[in-house]
């Protein structure tokens, strides 16, 4: 956690005290559309603040509300400008670098706690009837075994492209990404280690659960994401469906666009 935490708070608080009463409004497709109402939009932005912190390691233990809710009053009815807003931070550094060495602490216990558990997991899961076990850690277990070809480096190129849905979850079942509904292309499974070899050994159409030890995830580093704490050591489960493998055609220009490779 560090200051930075704060000012989207601050800012959010600025805009919404400095806007003007809302009326209906008529959006790009002509229809006239009612405006969110004071509690929508109270709502909304509690959701955000509330992420915001639990991103930044917070509980809810570790907030004063009644303090919270003065300060937030204060500031909405006072409007400070920023460089108010940066004078208060500085004054108040100590308390926040006590803080942070204090949330420090707490991710660094939650990960140690968290490495033990994985080994239990990992050890226990490998006992299991059809979990395979690869040289690097991986574990995987085959729920349908696809009747297309796997990943072949001088059909596919070095860095093929994959279709794939799949879903990432934690071990206690906690979900953290479900892109089952539509496929998604890409080229380095969304930067996990472990997925990429297993989409390099899966055939087209199979269906597999995978084991990502932690080294082969997320690491040893606690990560907090829209709200939900993924500890650090964490053994990442993924239920993945391969749709298919193609040569990877596209140059990606320095100013971030795609277009496809010219023929020769």
């Amino acid at each position: 956690m560090n200051s930075a935490l704060l000012t989207p708070l601050f800012l959010a608080g600025l805009c919404m005290a400095s806007a003007p009463a809302t009326s209906p409004d008529t959006s790009n497709d002509g229809k006239q559309h009612t405006p969110p109402s004071r509690q929508d939009i109270s709502a909304y932005l509690g959701y955000e603040s509330a992420v915001i912190l639990k991103n930044n390691s917070l509980r809810k233990k570790d907030i004063d509300l009644p303090a919270f809710r003065k300060a937030f009053a204060a500031t909405m009815k006072n409007k400070p400008n920023l460089e108010q807003f940066n004078a208060y931070v500085d004054s108040i550094q100590p308390t926040i670098d006590a803080a942070t060495h204090q949330l420090e602490q707490r991710n660094l216990k939650l990960a140690t706690d968290t490495l033990q558990i994985s080994r239990n997991f990992l050890e226990e899961n490998g006992k299991k009837p059809g979990i395979v076990k690869t040289s690097s850690g991986l574990q995987y277990r085959i729920d349908q075994q696809g009747a297309g070809s796997a990943y072949d480096e001088e059909q596919h190129g070095e860095n093929p492209l994959y279709s794939v849905r799949f879903k990432l979850l934690l071990m206690d079942g906690t979900l953290l990404i479900d892109k089952t509904e539509k496929a998604i292309e890409t080229s380095d499974s969304i930067g996990l280690e472990g997925f990429d070899e297993a989409l390099t050994l899966m055939p087209v159409g199979s269906k597999w659960t995978l084991y990502l030890p932690p080294h082969l995830a997320f690491g040893d580093a606690t990560i907090y994401q829209d709200g939900i704490c993924i500890p650090g050591n964490s053994v990442i489960i993924i239920e993945a469906e391969l749709q298919s493998i193609k040569k990877d055609t596209r140059v990606i220009h320095p100013d971030g666009t795609v277009t496809d490779r010219p023929t020769q």
